[in-house]
């Protein structure tokens, strides 16, 4: 390929991008690194510098908004407590404990809100604890991006029961905002409980 434009500049392109033609005539080859001196390394170690950085910053942004997750086998055996229940409301709470009612008002990384579902106990499958209460207030990952009239809107007609996995005397998810499964597990979750139970 002709490098017409490029050489007018002292440069020459090839397959892996381009180098100074001046080197390819001292070197033979137009692999090898060139010296970079001047004005042109300047921005070159300055282009290192900000491509590090973002790279750098991509696994933070990529993981403030992906759930948490945990495999059926993994909740179904380390759960102390397996309850049937459905939603049966939605509120927010800032980092004072204090009630937020703005259905614009966000979760997410430097926010101190976190969105709790209510959730009425239906059935008590298998538990540790003596007393299991009426009704759970369990949270949702306060790291991912809600916001509260989302979420409402989401379980404003939503009756359906779920299995609800919990851990702990204080009946607490094992992720923050994990604790649901489908019902149709059931059976699967009760056999993969007993089995790490017995």
């Amino acid at each position: 390929m002709k490098s017409r434009n490029f050489t007018r500049l002292g440069y020459s392109t090839f397959a892996n991008g381009f180098r100074p033609a001046a080197h390819i005539a001292a070197t033979g080859s137009p692999s090898a690194e060139p010296e970079v001196h001047g004005e042109l390394e300047v921005i070159v170690r300055s282009t290192r510098r900000f491509l590090l950085s973002l790279a750098a910053m991509i696994p933070v942004a990529a993981l403030a908004s992906l759930p948490l997750q945990m495999s059926l086998a993994e909740m179904a055996t380390e759960a102390d407590h397996v309850l049937v229940g459905h939603v049966v409301g939605v509120d927010m709470v800032d980092g004072n404990g204090s009630a937020v009612v703005d259905d614009q008002a966000r979760t997410g990384p430097g926010l101190n809100n976190v969105i709790r579902l209510h959730v009425a106990v239906d059935q008590t499958l298998v538990t540790t604890s003596e007393r299991v209460p009426k009704e759970l207030l369990l949270s949702l990952d306060p790291f991912m991006h809600y916001s509260l009239g989302q979420i409402r809107s989401a379980h404003q007609h939503d009756a359906a029961p779920r299995l609800v996995l919990l851990k702990g005397a204080n009946f607490l998810s094992m992720k923050p905002g994990v604790f649901f499964r489908p019902l149709h597990e059931k059976e699967d979750v009760l056999r993969l409980h007993g089995a790490a139970h017995r």
